[in-house]
Parts: C-alpha cells; structure tokens; sequence
C-alpha cells in the first residue's frame, strides 16, 4: 500500500486520516478486475464496512475523478466491489445508474403530488409547484440524452454498415483482379 507521502492525501494536524482517505489509499494498489471484498473493507476501516458505507462512496468518487481512465468499482452483489475498466463494464453501470436515476424521478414527481394542495399555504403550494417544474426538467434532460444516445448508437452502426460495405468492395475488386489475371 502507498504511504500517505506517496499518495498525496490531506494529512490531518491530529495524524489520523479520514476513513475514505484510507480507502483511496487502498484503492491505489487494486489491479484491474480484482474484486475488494467486504472483509477487505472491514480491515482497511478497521471497523464493520457495512454499518456505514459513505466513506466507500466519497472514495470511489474522488478516485475516479482524481485518476480517469484508471477504472471504476462495480459493486459485486453480497461480496463486494470490483475494479473494472473495460468499456462494455463500464457502460452497462452507467445505464444502470440512469435507469435509477429515471425511477427516482418518476418516484419524487409522485410523492410531491401526494399533498393536498388545498391545506398548503401560497408559499408552500409555490415551493411544490418550483418542485415539480425542476424534477419536469429532469425528466426532459433525459429523454433528450436517451434520444441523443439513440442518434449516436445508429450513427456508429452506419458508419460501421458503410466501413463494411467498403471492405467487400475492396475484396471484391481484388478478387475481381485475380480472376482477370488468371
């Protein structure tokens, strides 16, 4: 594992480093498609990882904001998290992440209109409505980035349907040659 001096971390004046300060530290030395189990997190914490887990998240956060390109942490089901970098990885956990994201959306429009709005105040009623325009937006923000996605997935394909086409072609004059030459 990396000394404090080595990874650059914040030492505070008591000595004692944050408990996500010493995951980040931890994290410095995980190669690629190692899986960091619970046990493991319990040991770096010095404490049962599972009874507060924010320190994880703050960690992985700045470590992969702090170090692009050198992987992120997909969580491992009852075991723990691994450390991936793979595109396709990479990719399915954030369409994971914004499959969430439109749920938690849709669940917050519906809990806001759950208040009976004839028992609310003007300010109160205005602090709802304020509410439900901004989670409005959400929603439309990502429909608009599903929908750019959508453009971008049958560009690629295209360019790749078109790449192909000009490679049978190529093939094809060269055959064309050999059949002449022959």
């Amino acid at each position: 594992m990396a000394t404090i001096e080595e990874s650059g971390l914040f030492m505070p004046k008591d000595g004692v480093m944050s408990e996500a300060d010493r995951i980040i530290a931890h994290l410095h030395d995980v190669p690629i498609g190692t899986i960091i189990a619970y046990e493991d997190l319990d040991r770096v914490l010095g404490r049962d990882f599972r009874t507060d887990r924010a320190p994880w998240y703050t960690a992985t956060r700045r470590f992969v904001r702090e170090n692009p390109g050198k992987g992120m942490f997909i969580n491992v089901r009852g075991i723990g998290f691994q450390k991936v970098d793979s595109w396709s990885e990479v990719q399915d956990a954030s369409k994971d992440r914004q499959k969430r994201a439109a749920r938690q959306i849709h669940r917050s429009r519906t809990e806001v209109t759950a208040a009976d709005r004839t028992k609310m105040t003007a300010s109160e009623q205005q602090a709802q409505t304020d509410v439900q325009t901004r989670l409005g937006r959400l929603e439309s923000a990502l429909r608009s980035q599903k929908k750019e996605i959508s453009l971008v997935k049958k560009q690629v394909k295209s360019k790749a349907e078109k790449s192909d086409v000009d490679e049978l072609r190529r093939q094809i004059e060269e055959l064309t040659k050999k059949v002449d030459g022959a």
